[in-house]
């Protein structure tokens, strides 16, 4: 069958096989099946003109209820109609939590609030609101869209709301919401990687790690800055891994992180960052190092470095300030 031309027209051919399934109610199966009496002239679609005098009842499903027997767009277009009647449009309504509502029919700025006044709703209904936005997220990463602004703020509203949810879940959903995050677009995992608090303490370093894996150099300096976070016997290796990491300063934030290390493990990373070559983390190292009474050698390539500036500057001052000789 081809559906009608005209846009106020609600697909109940599917919607008929529910007619003889023992699971819905008696309410909805008088429902359905006025509106199947509705569809004169009997080609699987209801237009306006035939749906309007059938929604003249007393029973109405709730929102949930037209979930479970249209599909999802169906069942907004039906809705769609039923706001021609007020007193159906009303009586859907309310038969409906506001969360059904809310997610059957908001927008993407809907559910960007949704998200972040999460923790007011039951833990239940938190579940669904973080899947539902996960769901409209991977759809846009999919299809290369996105369409709306909130598109990357969903996620994120979304990801710091995982705190929220019972403790069991926080692993699941973190890792889930950053899988399918947008190559170009690190925000999401810098954000999932500031919620390692909310893990258990044993999934803490192996989260950790995986934001170290991270190709967005701000989503490994948020990695490192989860120490405190970790059991002190992980703490050392996560730091030296970002010692080691290519930018400089990821490597500058593990030395501003150095005091969650036990004293011996301290001395060492410091010095390390004071030998670096990048003259950020040096900073760092050199200030940490006085802040914490710990005494460091100064590198070679450092001395090396600071003779090479002192004599660049003499050579300067002599040829450009005494016009003298330059060699």
């Amino acid at each position: 069958m081809v559906k009608p031309l005209n846009s106020d027209s609600v697909d109940i051919a599917s919607a008929a096989k529910w007619l003889n399934n023992p699971l819905i109610s008696a309410d909805e199966r008088a429902w359905l099946e006025s509106l199947l009496v509705a569809d004169k002239n009997g080609d699987g679609f209801l237009t306006y003109e035939e749906i309007s005098p059938a929604l003249t009842g007393e029973r109405w499903p709730s929102v949930a209820q037209l979930q479970k027997l249209f599909s999802q767009a169906e069942a907004k277009q039906l809705f769609r109609i039923a706001k021609h009647e007020d007193r159906p449009a009303e009586a859907i309504c309310a038969n409906s939590s506001t969360l059904d509502s809310a997610l059957l029919f908001c927008t993407p700025s809907h559910l960007y609030m949704l998200g972040q006044n999460i923790q007011y709703l039951p833990i239940t209904e938190r579940i669904t609101v973080i899947r539902q936005i996960f769901d409209y997220y991977k759809a846009a990463v999919t299809q290369n869209r996105f369409d709306h602004p909130y598109s990357v703020e969903l996620m994120i509203s979304a990801i710091t709301a995982v705190q929220y949810l019972p403790i069991a879940n926080h692993l699941e959903f973190l890792e889930e919401g950053t899988k399918f995050t947008a190559s170009w677009d690190g925000r999401i995992t810098e954000v999932a990687a500031a919620q390692t608090f909310c893990l258990k303490l044993e999934d803490r370093r192996a989260f950790v790690q995986q934001g170290l894996d991270s190709e967005n150099a701000a989503t490994r300096s948020t990695a490192v800055r989860q120490l405190k976070y970790l059991k002190p016997e992980d703490r050392l290796a996560i730091a030296q891994r970002g010692m080691n990491d290519s930018n400089g300063f990821v490597r500058a934030c593990v030395l501003e992180q150095v005091h969650y290390l036990k004293k011996k493990d301290q001395a060492a990373i410091l010095q390390q960052g004071i030998e670096d070559q990048h003259e950020r983390t040096r900073e760092v190292a050199s200030y940490t190092a006085q802040n914490l009474g710990i005494q460091t050698q100064p590198s070679i390539a450092a001395t090396c470095r600071m003779m090479e500036e002192t004599w660049s500057s003499m050579m300067y001052f002599l040829h450009y300030q005494i016009g003298g000789p330059t060699l």
